[in-house]
């Protein structure tokens, strides 16, 4: 998959999304790209080219995430679904989890129970291929069926990803019942909120590594060059 088709640093405020929405928080539509033009430019390009190509499931996972990015997650998944059908790659099954997560909780209970079903399975699928794929890690975060396992996904999306890893490991924390635990997460919480820059992704890594392990003890591991997500 090439790099302008991986998830990017923009979909960060898609996590953030998510965490508002299963924190119970109101949400709002955000604006999940710098450049809404450059948006509508790709959507053309994609459906360009599964027009003409009917079986390119690169398209058809373009499509189908910026979909996902404009809150059109059935739209979406059906997209996806169509990549899938073409190519089992590992950040497509990583982003179908995504949408369905999204989805889920506007689904009734026997609903959600059989979407995160299917959650759990696309991201088994995706770190089957790419064992330490930072969305499939945070997918499962919120879908593993038991809270322990739920805090090991977390813990590794730190090590990977520290950047969007911090405030997902910090949720974990501040739900369990650990005073220790819940300090930690809050120190972790200050420490990003006042000193993560804004401008730059290489110096903003940087210094969540610092704050994982300053406040989890945690090591980041060096990005990998070339990766996107």
């Amino acid at each position: 998959v090439s790099e302008d088709l991986a998830p990017s640093l923009d979909c960060l405020e898609d996590c953030e999304a998510l965490e508002q929405r299963w924190l119970g928080r109101a949400w709002k539509q955000l604006s999940f790209s710098p450049a809404q033009g450059e948006r509508t430019h790709s959507r053309v390009v994609f459906e360009g080219l599964v027009a003409k190509h009917g079986a390119c499931h690169e398209a058809l996972f373009g499509l189908g995430r910026l979909c996902v990015l404009e809150g059109k997650y059935l739209e979406g998944i059906a997209l996806l679904e169509d990549a899938l059908r073409y190519s089992e790659d590992a950040v497509y099954l990583a982003w179908m989890a995504w949408a369905l997560l999204l989805l889920s909780p506007s689904q009734s209970f026997l609903q959600r129970s059989t979407t995160m079903t299917r959650v759990r399975t696309c991201c088994d699928g995706s770190l089957q291929q790419v064992p330490d794929l930072p969305l499939a890690l945070r997918c499962m975060v919120h879908a593993a069926d038991d809270s322990a396992i739920s805090f090991e996904y977390a813990v590794r999306l730190v090590e990977v990803e520290p950047v969007s890893g911090i405030a997902v490991l910090a949720r974990c924390q501040l739900a369990s019942m650990r005073k220790k635990g819940q300090t930690c997460a809050l120190q972790a919480l200050r420490s990003v909120l006042t000193e993560l820059p804004l401008d730059s992704y290489s110096e903003a890594r940087q210094v969540a590594a610092g704050v994982a392990e300053r406040c989890f003890g945690l090591t980041a591991e060096p990005r990998p060059a070339g990766t996107t997500t």
